[in-house]
């Protein structure tokens, strides 16, 4: 049987810089639990390009800088961010969906994370950490992204890990250096939330 907490819906916002493997612990976490907790993926829009892996509807909804910025201006957005010079953003129904019972995993950067606790009541918020720098770098690398990107993308993540440090944000970390072993880490999490 599928587990809810109470009449109400539970946010899980997982959170990392680029390339420590959010959006991929996610899939994979949904995937395992998918026989014994209701949980899904929050689409998120932007307005990038999409990755050759990915897929418009299932890992954003991709829309032109217009179609944002005219959203943006009509409160569709719960939170928005840009991020190296693109636009992201959450829908706001998500907030309805969760006071009806749905479960959610809301994939954001950090400065999504710092609207995301002013807006949702309790949201569950997990940090993921790659193992290190260098690993970081190797992923991004892997992606196809530019020496450039990557190096612009590698000073955001060296100052969001030391923010998070300093301001101790998170409910929980966890370091996906294993990708199995934090896979089950964040369904322990999500089971015990849940309970």
């Amino acid at each position: 049987m599928k587990k809810t907490k109470k009449n109400c819906g539970e946010i899980f916002v997982i959170s990392a810089p680029s390339g420590a493997g959010k959006t991929t612990l996610t899939y994979a976490v949904i995937e395992r639990l998918k026989n014994t907790i209701d949980i899904s993926k929050v689409i998120t829009y932007t307005s990038r390009t999409p990755r050759p892996n990915e897929v418009a509807e299932k890992d954003y909804v991709f829309v032109s800088r217009e179609e944002f910025l005219e959203k943006k201006k009509h409160n569709f957005f719960l939170e928005t961010t840009e991020y190296n010079g693109e636009h992201y953003g959450s829908p706001a129904h998500i907030k309805e969906e969760i006071k009806r019972g749905e479960s959610f995993i809301l994939v954001i950067d950090l400065v999504g994370v710092h609207s995301v606790i002013k807006l949702l009541e309790n949201p569950v918020l997990i940090w993921i950490t790659p193992p290190s720098l260098s690993v970081l770098e190797e992923r991004l690398s892997k992606r196809g992204e530019t020496k450039e990107k990557i190096k612009e993308r590698l000073a955001l993540a060296e100052q969001e890990l030391q923010e998070e440090k300093d301001k101790n944000l998170f409910d929980y970390r966890v370091t996906n250096d294993n990708f199995d072993m934090a896979v089950e880490e964040i369904c322990k999490i999500i089971g015990q939330e849940l309970r």
